[in-house]
C-alpha cells in the first residue's frame, strides 16, 4: 500500500508525514488517523489537511506560504491550542511569496481570450454542466476554473454567444475584485507595525478584551516559551495502525 511509504522517521525520533489532495482517500485516511492518535508528529501539507479536524494537542501551526484571505488564516491557525494550552502560530513571509496568491487567484478562473472557444465547443457538444467542465480543462483551465463555468451555465443563454461572454467577464471581473481585497487585507496585517491580534479582530468588527501574554511579534515574546514541556515519558505511545490488508488478513486468520 501507498500509505506504508508515506510514513517517515527523522533523527531516530519524530515521525512525519505529508498530506495533500492528491492523494488516495484511503492514504489520507491513514494519515489523518495516526496523527489523531499520536503516532505523527510533523504533518507537512496543503489546506486540503485538517478541515473540521478537531484534534486538542496541537502545539504549532507553521504557514510555509500565506493563505489568499483572513478568514482561511483564523480557521488554519484555530486548530492549534485547543487544549488551551500555549501553542504558536508562526507565517513565513518573503517578497517572493507575493506571486503565489496572485497566480492562484487568475488560475480560479478560465482566460478571458478562451472564453469564445470554451463557449463555442460547450454549444456543439451539448449545453450541460459537465460538457462546461470538461471543455474548460481541455483549454488549459484549472479545475477550480472549471467548477467555476459550469456553476455559471443556470446564468448563460445557449443562443447567444456574445451575451454569455459579456456575462462571464463581468462575473470574472467582479469576483477577481473580492479576491484581491481579499488578498489585500491579509497582506495588511503581515505588513502591520501594531498588535497582531488585535488587527485580525478588528477585520471581524470585534474588540480585544484580554490582552495575552505572549501575544505576538509585535507586542514581543520569547519563542523559547513555546518550547515543548511535555517529557518523553508523558508522551503518548499508541501502537501504529496496521496497513487494513494485514489487519484483514490477521482477523480472517484468527484462531
Amino acid at each position: 500500500m501507498a500509505c506504508e511509504l508515506i510514513r517517515r522517521e527523522t533523527n531516530g525520533t519524530n515521525q512525519v508525514a505529508f498530506y495533500h489532495a492528491g492523494l488516495e482517500a484511503e492514504d489520507r485516511l491513514f494519515i489523518q488517523n495516526q496523527f489523531l492518535n499520536d503516532q505523527l508528529d510533523v504533518i507537512c501539507s496543503t489546506n486540503a489537511f485538517g478541515m473540521g479536524l478537531n484534534k486538542p494537542n496541537v502545539r504549532y501551526v507553521i504557514h510555509f506560504h500565506y493563505p489568499q484571505h483572513m478568514n482561511a488564516y483564523v480557521q488554519e491557525v484555530g486548530r492549534a491550542g485547543r487544549d488551551g494550552k500555549p501553542s504558536l502560530a508562526l507565517t513565513l513571509v518573503s517578497p517572493e511569496d507575493h506571486l503565489i496568491p496572485e497566480t492562484m487567484i487568475e488560475r480560479d478562473f478560465p482566460r478571458e481570450e478562451n472564453l469564445v472557444k470554451i463557449l463555442s465547443q460547450v454549444m456543439e457538444k451539448g449545453w450541460s454542466t459537465d460538457a462546461f467542465y470538461h471543455v474548460t480543462l481541455l483549454n488549459g483551465g484549472s479545475e477550480t476554473a472549471a467548477r467555476f463555468m459550469g456553476e455559471q451555465m443556470v446564468a448563460l443563454d445557449p443562443q447567444d454567444l456574445s451575451f454569455n461572454i459579456d456575462y462571464l467577464k463581468r462575473e470574472i471581473e467582479k469576483r477577481k475584485r473580492q479576491k484581491y481585497y481579499d488578498l489585500g487585507t491579509i497582506r495588511t496585517w503581515l505588513k502591520t507595525d501594531t498588535c497582531r491580534r488585535n488587527l485580525v479582530l478588528t477585520f471581524y468588527d470585534e474588540e480585544l478584551v484580554t490582552k495575552h501574554d505572549p501575544c505576538c511579534d509585535v507586542c514581543g515574546f520569547d519563542l523559547h516559551f513555546f518550547d515543548k514541556s511535555e517529557l518523553p515519558s508523558e508522551k503518548k505511545t499508541a501502537p501504529l495502525l496496521e496497513p487494513w490488508e494485514q489487519r484483514l488478513y490477521s482477523l480472517m486468520h484468527k484462531e
